[in-house]
Order: C-alpha cells, then structure tokens, then sequence
C-alpha cells in the first residue's frame, strides 16, 4: 500500500471506530479504553466542525502511535477543491481519507488519487452507501463507480454492511490486493461480524461504542463474538 501506516490495518483486531460525536467517556479517555482493540478511527464533519481541526490535529498527534486515523470529509466536488480538501486533511495528520466515487474519473477521482499519492495519503472510495435512500439514486451507480475506481488505480474501498452484496461485489471484482472497510454495523442493523464474513476487510462501529459508558468491554464483547463466528 502507498500510505505507510496502513500497517496498523493489520496488527490489531478488525475494527474501525467512528467518531461523529464526543463519546460519553471522553474523547482522550475513549481513544485509550480502545487503543489494544481497535485498529482505525473514522473522524466525521460533525465531530471535526464542532471541535475544529486544531483540536482534531492534537488528538491525532496524541495517538498518532495507536490508530489508523481517517478523515470522513465526503468529498464530492471537482478534483481542484477535492485536492485542497486533501491538503488540509494532511496538515490535520490524517493517514486516510474517504471520497465520493460518484465524481466520475477525468477531473474527479483521476486527480484526487495523483493528489493522494502526492501527499502519501491512503485514499478510500465509496462505491455505495448503507441507509435505504442509497438504493434510489447513488447505489444505482455502482458499476460505474466500480470502473471509475478500475481507472483510478484505488485500493480503499467504503461498502455498506447493511446491503452486503456490494461487498462482495468489490471482492470480486479486485481481489485481495483491496481494503473494504464497512460501515452500517451495529446501530443501522447489520450484525457484528457480518461484512466481515462477505469479504470486508474491517467493520466500522460507531455509535455502538461511542455510546458507551464502558467502551472497553464493549469493544471485547464485539471482538468475542467475532471468535465464535470464526471471522478473527
């Protein structure tokens, strides 16, 4: 993989926590209940504009050593203001970022990526979204966002947990040189261990463990129900 630090995708359990809101234990405490469990974090715009990207900056310097951080920025614009969007993503201390693969390639996905691998920055496309409205308009274009990321040379790779063959879809279609990661476990209704058993590669889990007055345990109770499925 381009991004060098895509190597704590693989030492720690597969899961990727995702912060749209403060958790209930605090942030700082929240990131050190985790750091043994969780091998990503997933920063969204709620949680980025309501603690601004200095704080967000600190917090990733502080557990830079811990986490895989991801930048949840939807871009979904021309490739110029995408590529700017990248290059604060860096000064912030993102390792990744998730865009819009909808944009189409020739002045969209086609100049992200160079920007991406410009700034050594792991760039995941989405291919399809897990709320049910996803089927009425931008799930309809997978094939097409499938051969943009064909064209762009992508390697990350967003799928909902939710409408699994999707996952498998993408699976298919690049093999096992590609990260899925998969949101829509847990509070959208997608079973733990579920996109994992189609063929992600790790599952987003947010307000599950956000939510919780105890992230630790609950993060164990998920990792132990993943060793009865045989999915870890």
């Amino acid at each position: 993989m381009s991004n060098s630090r895509i190597k704590h995708f693989t030492e720690k359990p597969p899961i990727i926590v995702a912060i749209d809101t403060e958790p209930i234990v605090g942030i700082n405490r929240f990131l050190t209940q985790l750091k043994e469990y969780v091998s990503g974090v997933k920063i969204g715009i709620p949680y980025i504009l309501s603690m601004g990207i200095d704080k967000i900056s600190e917090i990733i310097s502080i557990f830079r050593d811990s986490y895989f951080f991801i930048g949840d920025l939807k871009i979904a614009d021309i490739g110029y203001v995408g590529s700017l969007v990248l290059e604060i993503a860096k000064k912030i201390g993102f390792d990744g970022i998730i865009a819009h693969a909808m944009i189409g390639f020739k002045g969209g996905m086609e100049k992200l990526k160079q920007k991406a691998d410009e700034l050594n920055i792991f760039l995941f496309a989405l291919v399809a979204m897990s709320h049910p409205g996803a089927e009425e308009i931008i799930n309809k274009s997978f094939k097409l966002s499938m051969r943009v990321c064909e064209l762009a040379q992508i390697k990350g790779f967003v799928a909902p947990a939710t409408l699994p063959n999707y996952i498998s879809d993408v699976r298919k279609k690049f093999g096992s040189d590609v990260i899925i990661i998969s949101p829509g476990i847990g509070a959208q209704g997608a079973p733990f261990g579920s996109a994992l058993k189609t063929g992600a590669n790790y599952e987003i889990i947010g307000r599950k463990l956000v939510l919780s007055e105890n992230p630790r345990k609950t993060v164990s109770d998920i990792i132990s129900s993943y060793r009865k499925l045989g999915v870890i």
